[in-house]
């Protein structure tokens, strides 16, 4: 199957390609997803959110540790969601309420919902504009025990940029480079330390 959809780098582009490449050029890591599964089982999250769950592949990792999790995923290009929705369909072992619109429309909706969120995945590499929004946003309902994770913190300058604000933000204690991961923490009986980990 062919599928169409805009390219997330350069606006008003489309690209044509068959779902096995998608998932080639956008899922997740091996590596990376098996990272997201321990965090939110180490951290027992029971409230995630996912901006950008892509192929859903990072979305089954973060929420197959166990039963009754609630995970709220928000996506912005439907193709991709039409593809994610039958990996959900396939192999989640909970409810993943996957909405698509722009994440402008559906962030404060779902952050209302959900009150406190324990482990936010930022898939939004390509956001560039908006994530600084998207972090601010999600940051106003976090507590102690609330777990970060952002994909691509080096991939570009703009990113880069980006990690240096978080790892400045006043609510933020820890953070954790890995390069290609960043992961945030919250917990104000941590002191505040910036580490950078080989992974």
């Amino acid at each position: 199957n062919i599928i169409t959809y805009p390219d997330r780098q350069q606006k008003g582009i489309l690209r044509r390609r068959t779902i096995g490449e998608i998932v080639e050029r956008e899922a997740i890591k091996p590596k990376h997803g098996a990272l997201l599964f321990r965090l939110a089982n180490y951290f027992k999250s029971q409230n995630i959110l996912q901006l950008g769950p892509s192929m859903g592949l990072s979305t089954l990792y973060l929420t197959s540790y166990a039963p009754g999790l609630r995970c709220i995923a928000l996506e912005n290009i439907p193709e991709f969601a039409s593809i994610a929705r039958i990996a959900f369909e396939k192999a989640a072992r909970n409810p993943v309420d996957l909405r698509t619109g722009t994440y402008k429309e559906l962030l404060p909706q779902a952050l209302e919902e959900m009150k406190q969120v324990d482990f936010v995945f930022f898939n939004t590499l390509y956001e560039q504009q908006n994530n600084v929004w998207l972090f601010n946003e999600c940051s106003k309902h976090v507590h102690d025990g609330s777990v970060f994770v952002f994909e691509g913190i080096k991939a570009s300058r703009k990113m880069r940029e980006f990690w240096k604000e978080i790892c400045s933000h006043p609510e933020v204690t820890v953070t954790i480079d890995l390069y290609s991961m960043g992961i945030v923490f919250f917990n104000k009986k941590l002191h505040k330390r910036d580490y950078i980990v080989y992974f």
